[in-house]
């Protein structure tokens, strides 16, 4: 009976033990775990593309009636939105509302501008401050959260904001410049941001040019926030999100056939722990799963670097710094006009020494360390290389 579509998409969150669910054409949406059997309508909104929480009160944002507002509750109560704490606010000029954070101070991030809230208590219930004037996420979907700091994608290449108004460039050369050259933001699937909730992670979800498929998500871009370092991950998926599931105890291990070796996770893993949210999505095959098989084969490369100041250098030996099997490609070239050629390929790295030889010489080098799919490891930190200077 629902009429859900590419441009009225659902968008969910819980209040207590009530699901929200929302979509601009069906209006608001509630489940109450353990009392219902089905949705049934939250009378009171106004239709919404979005829901939130802030603390004691439900939101929903991007009005049917006005794309750059947003209305909330009564505290303690979402069935009354009429009552003297709940309200509607818009912010003109920003454009439509595209995310909302939850929390006590939250954050809008609309089009082209972003806002702070501040409970206060008083008459005015909330008092709104503009962070951000010409800067915001055109896309629906294109912010994940981390306490009180957004990620997005914006006009401007990723950033990130606290609720304090500090922007900072984290996506500013080579990813920026990656996204505009590869990524297909013409598409209906264009970024879908999602937060870790057990790692220092926040993912964004895009379709590349060069990869299928070309009608849901191919690659997925990891920002690490602790370190302020990017990767890329090929992927098939059609969303991406935290999610959990009812605990599993031993006996109920007996609903997966096949014995302890078939089992989707680990013993250990969080996944059978239902107060512990694990990074998952739905495949392109429309399964609910979470990022916890075997590794996928990786790439870690170096940029281009002289070994010696301004001269030719001849490359002797490289340290992969990672606690697995890895092989090491090098890579150089003798002038800035030449296209990196291919020296040494797939070099072993040696058990006694834990280093690759690759006795190379060129004026400019670039390194790449590669791990097999499945391969066990952990952690991959760097490379150490070994260099001499070499007559100009």
């Amino acid at each position: 009976t629902y009429t859900a579509s590419e441009s009225a998409r659902w968008h969910f969150d819980v209040y207590g033990y009530n699901i929200i669910a929302v979509n601009v054409n069906d209006g608001a949406q509630r489940f109450l775990v353990g009392t219902d059997s089905a949705f049934s309508s939250l009378a009171g909104p106004t239709d919404a593309h979005l829901v939130s929480v802030w603390k004691d009160q439900l939101v929903v944002g991007a009005l049917t009636d006005n794309l750059e507002g947003v209305q909330w509750s009564e505290i303690n109560d979402i069935t009354d939105w009429s009552g003297g704490n709940s309200d509607t606010q818009v912010f003109p000029g920003f454009g439509r509302v595209t995310a909302i954070s939850r929390g006590n101070t939250p954050l809008i991030v609309q089009e082209y501008g972003i806002q702070r809230g501040v409970f206060t208590g008083t008459a005015t219930v909330f008092e709104f401050d503009t962070l951000t004037e010409d800067l915001g996420c055109r896309i629906t979907g294109g912010t994940a959260f981390v306490g009180n700091r957004a990620y997005f994608w914006s006009d401007r290449g990723f950033k990130s904001i606290t609720a304090g108004g500090d922007v900072q460039d984290i996506g500013f050369g080579k990813v920026d410049r990656w996204v505009a050259e590869n990524v297909n933001l013409a598409s209906d699937y264009q970024f879908r941001a999602a937060s870790d909730p057990q790692r220092p992670f926040v993912y964004f979800a895009c379709v590349a040019f060069d990869r299928a498929p070309t009608t849901r998500y191919n690659t997925m871009l990891a920002y690490n926030y602790a370190i302020g370092e990017w990767s890329r991950v090929d992927v098939d998926v059609a969303t991406v999100m935290a999610w959990t599931q009812d605990a599993t105890t031993l006996d109920g291990l007996d609903n997966y056939s096949g014995g302890l070796d078939s089992l989707p996770f680990s013993l250990d893993s969080a996944a059978w722990r239902s107060a512990a949210p694990l990074f998952g999505g739905v495949s392109g095959a429309d399964k609910l799963g979470q990022f916890a098989g075997g590794n996928k084969a990786a790439t870690m490369q170096t940029g281009e670097f002289e070994g010696a100041a301004g001269r030719r250098s001849r490359m002797s030996r490289v340290r992969p710094l990672i606690d697995g099997p890895s092989t090491v490609t090098h890579r150089g070239r003798d002038n800035r006009s030449d296209e990196f050629s291919v020296l040494v390929s797939d070099a072993p790295v040696f058990g006694r020494t834990q280093e690759a030889r690759i006795n190379r010489a060129a004026r400019y080098h670039q390194l790449e360390v590669n791990t097999a799919a499945d391969a066990a490891w952990t952690l991959a930190a760097g490379i150490e290389e070994t260099v001499r200077p070499m007559s100009r």
